[in-house]
């Protein structure tokens, strides 16, 4: 990729992240991702959130670039072990295109998938714990 090609996709991702891209240095950049989720939902909930670490080959976009997967809040090693295989995937897929903004949409996808199922887990478990506790009470109810 020549430097012109690899200053025009580093300028969209600095317009489509303003906050969230960190540029380390010509071959390395950081970009924060967090789940993107209706704000009435999260109620004092702490969003799934990592960081997309990303270094330039000297072949890019022929040539995959160097990803890592660092959780911030809510996500887990195994999680971004399984994310990175999903990352992989689509490298292969893309190669021989400038593909940084593509990588990141599918985690930003993966956190969003995440972080909905780890509140329906939250929510069958306090449902579930619900009509555990209610059938106690009639239990208890029944004896006194």
């Amino acid at each position: 990729m020549s430097d012109d090609e690899k200053a025009m996709e580093l300028e969209a991702l600095e317009a489509i992240y303003p906050s969230e891209l960190e540029k380390i240095d010509d071959d390395n950049i950081q970009i924060t991702l967090t789940a993107s989720v209706d704000s009435s939902n999260t109620e004092d909930e702490e969003l799934s959130s990592v960081i997309l670490k990303v270094k330039f080959t000297g072949d890019y976009p022929s040539e995959a670039p160097i990803l890592a997967i660092e959780p911030v809040s809510e996500v887990t090693k195994e999680q971004t072990d399984k994310l990175m295989v999903e990352l992989k995937s689509k490298v292969e897929e893309l190669l021989g295109m400038q593909m940084i903004y593509s990588l990141c949409q599918t985690v930003q996808e993966w956190l969003d998938q995440s972080w909905q199922d780890s509140i329906e887990k939250k929510k069958k478990r306090v449902r579930t714990g619900g009509i555990k506790k209610n059938r106690t009470f009639r239990k208890y109810r029944k004896r006194s």
